[in-house]
C-alpha cells in the first residue's frame, strides 16, 4: 500500500497522524519512506502546489522490493489489482540509490581475549564508552591447525549491518586455540550488543515514563486456591452440520456466526445461543452492512432466541448500543484487550466479556489476569480477514458461501472461510492451537469460560473432539490431552517478540 497521492485528502479529512509499516524491513526502507511522507506532508501543509516527484515514487516502489503498490481500500472496495497472484518479484533496482543520507556507522575498537579451558571475554569501546562482555563461550585446544591471531581479528572485524564500524581490533589468544567461526561470531556479536545498549541508554525514556502498574487479580482470581465453579464450555461453529454435533454434547453454549443462523435449528435445545456479528461491517448492500446487523439484531432480540453476541469491531459494538440491546456482550479475539487499561475500558462500554488474548505469554496473561474472560482452548486462529475475496481474484465470483484452501511455502494448507454474503474472507493457522492440558491457565488464572472453536471439522470431530474433553476434565476445568496429533500452543511459551 502506496498512499502518497492521497495525503492531500487525508489530511483534509482530519488526520493529525500517519504510519508507516517498518516490520522486517532494513534501515534503508524505514529512513527514506518516512523522509519522503515527510518531505509530501510538509509540501502540502506550506500550500505549495502537491506533485509527487517521479524520482520518490520510483524510490518508494524500488525500497519495497516486491511487486508494485496500491492505495489500499481509500478509493476501492477491492480488486485483482490489491494482490499479487503469484510469488512476488523483488525489485532489482532495491537498493540502488546512495544511503548517504543515513547515519555512519558509529567506530568501535575491540580488545578479545581467547584462552583454552577459559571463557571468552570482549571488550568494545571508543572515546565515549566502553563496556566488557564475559561470554559463555569457552575455546577448546586445536586438533589439527589452530586459528590465527589474524583470522580471529578478520571475523571481530566483521560489523556489516550491525551500525557500528571496527576501527580497531586487538586479540590476546594462546598458540593452539580453536573456536568455530559461528563462535567467533557470537562472541563478536554479544560484545557489540552490549555496547548498543549502553550507547543508546541517554535515548531511552526514563524509568518513569516507562513503567507499568502489574494489575493485582481481581477478588474471584485471587491466588488462594479456594475451591472454583467449572468453567462454561462454549462452541463456536462455521456450518450447520458442525452445530448439530455440538447441540448433543455437554457444551453450554453454542456461537454461530451470523451468515448461518437461520440454516441452524434453535428449537428442542437448553443451550445458550451467541451470534457471533461480522469479522468487517460496511454501508453496503450486504450482511454486514449496519443497517443489516442492526436489523438482525432486533429480529433476534423480539422472540428471545439469543443470549448474547460475540463482536470483532467498535462498529458492532455500537450497534448494539444504540439498539439498547441487553443481552450479554463479548469481545471476541479481534478486540484487543492486552492489558487491565483496556479490559477496563471495554467494562465502561457495556461489554460483559473479553477473550483472552492470543498474542500474550503465559507470564503475561499472569501479570495482566483474565478473570471472568473467556479461553480459546482448541481450534485453529484466524491469521487474515481480508475484504479482497482469494477465490475471486483467482477464478471469478461464487456468490455462495463455501470453503477453501491455501497452500503456503511449505506446503500447509491454511483453511480459508469464503463469507459470501458479506464478501469477506477468514484465513486461519494452518495448525491447531491446542492449549487444555495448561492447568496453570486454569489454576491461577480462572477463566469463566473456555471455548472450543471450530472451522473445518467434520461433525463426527466435533462430537469426538468435544468426548476426549468432558472425559477427561479435571475440577480447574483442565483436560491433559491433545485432540489433534499435530498442534501449536501458539504464544503461550514465547510471547510476539
Amino acid at each position: 500500500m502506496c498512499a502518497i497521492d492521497i495525503l492531500p485528502q487525508l489530511l483534509d479529512a482530519g488526520i493529525t497522524s500517519f504510519k508507516i509499516e517498518g516490520r522486517m524491513k532494513n534501515s534503508e526502507y524505514v529512513y527514506y519512506v518516512t523522509k519522503i511522507y515527510r518531505k509530501y506532508i510538509d509540501m502540502y501543509c506550506r500550500g505549495d502546489k502537491y506533485i509527487v516527484d517521479a524520482v520518490d515514487r520510483k524510490k518508494l516502489t524500488a525500497l519495497y522490493t516486491r511487486s508494485g503498490n496500491c492505495e489500499g481500500y481509500y478509493r476501492q472496495h477491492n480488486g485483482r489489482d490489491m494482490i499479487t497472484e503469484d510469488s512476488p518479484s523483488y525489485n532489482s533496482e532495491a537498493g540502488a540509490f546512495d544511503t548517504g543520507g543515513l547515519p555512519a556507522p558509529v567506530d568501535v575498537n575491540i580488545r578479545c581475549s581467547i584462552k583454552c579451558g577459559e571463557k571468552a571475554v570482549i571488550t568494545v569501546y571508543n572515546s565515549e564508552h566502553s563496556i566488557e562482555r564475559v561470554t559463555d563461550i569457552t575455546a577448546d585446544k586445536a586438533i589439527n591447525r589452530a586459528l590465527s591471531e589474524e583470522e580471529i581479528q578478520r571475523a571481530l572485524k566483521k560489523s556489516g549491518g550491525s551500525g557500528f564500524n571496527v576501527k580497531e581490533c586487538d586479540v590476546v589468544c594462546d598458540s593452539d586455540v580453536f573456536l568455530p567461526k559461528s563462535q567467533l561470531n557470537e562472541i563478536r556479536r554479544e560484545g557489540l550488543s552490549a555496547f548498543k545498549n549502553v550507547y543508546v541508554l541517554p535515548y531511552r525514556r526514563g524509568e518513569e515514563a516507562c513503567r507499568r502498574r502489574e494489575y493485582q487479580r481481581i477478588e474471584k482470581g485471587s491466588t488462594n486456591h479456594e475451591p472454583q465453579t467449572l468453567p462454561a464450555v462454549n462452541v463456536s461453529v462455521l456450518g450447520r452440520e458442525q452445530f448439530d454435533a455440538a447441540k448433543k454434547s455437554p457444551a453450554e453454549g453454542i456461537i454461530i456466526p451470523v451468515n448461518i443462523f437461520e440454516d441452524c435449528d434453535l428449537s428442542a435445545t437448553d443451550k445458550k445461543i451467541y451470534a457471533a456479528l461480522p469479522y468487517i461491517i460496511r454501508d453496503e448492500d450486504r450482511g454486514n452492512s449496519s443497517g443489516a446487523v442492526l436489523d438482525f439484531v432486533k429480529k433476534i432480540s423480539k422472540d428471545n432466541r439469543l443470549s448474547g453476541c460475540y463482536i470483532s469491531n467498535f462498529e458492532a459494538a455500537n450497534i448494539l448500543y444504540n439498539s439498547a440491546y441487553t443481552g450479554e456482550v463479548v469481545a471476541d479475539t479481534f478486540m484487543y484487550a492486552y492489558n487491565r487499561e483496556a479490559y477496563d475500558y471495554y467494562k465502561r462500554r457495556g461489554i460483559d466479556k473479553t477473550t483472552v488474548p492470543a498474542e500474550l505469554s503465559i507470564r503475561e496473561l499472569i501479570l495482566r489476569g483474565i478473570c471472568g474472560e473467556e479461553l480459546v482452548i482448541y481450534g485453529r486462529m484466524p491469521v487474515m480477514v481480508s475484504a479482497n475475496c482469494v477465490y475471486n481474484t483467482l477464478k471469478g465470483c461464487r456468490p455462495s458461501g463455501h470453503f477453501m484452501y491455501l497452500t503456503d511455502r511449505k506446503h500447509e494448507k491454511l483453511f480459508v472461510n469464503c463469507i459470501c454474503g458479506e464478501c469477506t474472507n477468514v484465513i486461519y493457522n494452518s495448525v491447531c492451537t491446542s492449549i487444555a492440558d495448561e492447568e496453570v491457565l486454569f489454576d491461577k488464572l480462572t477463566p469463566s469460560s473456555v471455548r472450543f472453536s471450530f472451522t473445518d471439522e467434520t461433525p463426527e470431530e466435533v462430537s469426538r473432539i468435544l468426548g476426549m474433553y468432558f472425559d477427561s476434565r479435571t475440577k480447574s476445568g483442565s483436560a491433559p490431552v491433545h485432540f489433534t496429533g499435530k498442534y501449536t500452543k501458539g504464544h503461550l511459551r514465547r510471547g510476539v517478540i
